[in-house]
């Protein structure tokens, strides 16, 4: 029986009027579930976290017979000691399910032609990402070096913010925070150049603050999962102005399985560590989404525990510099925090709240 026959029999017996406003109220529900992407955005999820537990299948042994295991480092806490030998380059049993989608994406669905691009830097990041694991397990523990990295890093960043910004047939368009639903401001002109030089830094610095978050079992995994479920579902509420919203989306909730579903591995005691392979990539990912969502902005209070970690690091390091003390037991501040007794699984919790939290204030910055 339909909700307009329902409303009907209701109504023929004296019912209030309120029942029709209830009625309409559940068919409209389920018409915007139904119509809307978010039933795909939410099933691509559940399959890429399906991907990711059964890619671990044969990927887990594989890793073992390779004998990647990761040295910890002899600076970090103790109580980290006991997992050195755990394989690393974890980050390749959810990167390939989401990196195959996002090129294969535009034969599938309309309105994709931007996350090719935005695929290919991630992957790029991943491979500077792997070389640094690959190297701290067969040649030096230390890895690359910084000015080895960071070079690789801003030239693949220079390369996807050229195409963005003049190559692609997107438009670079700016959704400011509580603008209280007013157009998204276009850049053109000088301020592309200006944007431009502003992205290459931005993604960056996002990715090696994500990078800096993975050093807890699960926490990189489980905030990550967070901040790319609200930049999927804020992607759907975008202005028309933002191209591709839709995909912007779907590419998002492939973050969420692939990092949902590593968490089956990932979780304390961790099985396998994601490696450099794997966080470079998820900073690139959702650094790029929210450039693609023409708003970067947005990272600032959704990736809120990004920049808690990464600016207990510029801290300590400055504040060491000049003073020969400390601020922090230890930094990023999620050792802080493991030095003064806090358990692994109680660190993940409470900053996935805080990221929870964050993503909460975005949503309010954006839709208000």
């Amino acid at each position: 029986m339909t909700t307009t026959a329902l409303t009907t029999l209701f109504a023929a017996d004296g019912a209030v009027p309120a029942l029709d406003r209830f009625f309409s109220a559940v068919s409209g529900v389920w018409a915007a579930f139904v119509l809307t992407p978010l039933p795909k955005a939410l099933l691509l999820g559940l399959g890429f976290l399906a991907a990711t537990v059964l890619a671990g299948i044969p990927g887990m042994p594989l890793l073992r017979r390779l004998k990647v295991g990761q040295t910890v480092r002899s600076d970090g806490p103790q109580s980290h000691l006991s997992k050195t030998g755990t394989p690393t380059f974890g980050g390749l049993l959810f990167l390939a399910p989401i990196l195959a989608f996002g090129l294969v994406g535009p034969a599938l669905f309309p309105q994709f032609d931007q996350i090719p691009a935005l695929t290919l830097m991630v992957a790029g990041y991943a491979f500077v990402g792997f070389l640094d694991d690959y190297v701290k397990v067969r040649v030096n523990k230390k890895g690359l070096s910084i000015a080895a990295k960071s070079l690789i890093l801003l030239a693949i960043s220079t390369a996807f913010t050229a195409y963005l910004l003049y190559f692609s047939d997107m438009s670079v368009v700016l959704v400011l925070p509580f603008s209280g639903g007013a157009p998204p401001v276009e850049v053109t002109g000088a301020w592309r150049a200006v944007y431009g030089v502003f992205l290459v830094a931005f993604l960056y610095i996002v990715t090696n603050a994500v990078n800096i978050t993975d050093g807890v079992d699960g926490l990189a995994s489980s905030v990550t999962a967070i901040v790319a479920a609200s930049l999927g579902l804020l992607a759907l509420a975008l202005p028309e102005a933002v191209d591709d919203r839709r995909a912007i989306a779907y590419f998002a909730f492939s973050i969420v399985g692939g990092c949902l579903g590593f968490l089956f591995y990932n979780r304390h005691p961790a099985r396998v560590f994601m490696g450099d392979t794997g966080s470079m990539a998820l900073g690139a990912a959702v650094a790029g989404i929210s450039i693609l969502m023409g708003c970067p902005w947005i990272l600032i209070p959704a990736g809120i525990v990004y920049v808690i970690e990464g600016g207990s690091v510029a801290i300590q390091v400055f504040w060491y510099k000049r003073t020969k003390t400390r601020i922090f037991r230890m930094s990023p501040i999620h050792h802080h925090y493991e030095l003064g007794g806090w358990g692994e699984w109680r660190i993940v919790g409470v900053f996935s709240a805080v990221a929870a939290l964050g993503c909460a204030v975005a949503a309010l910055s954006l839709l208000l």
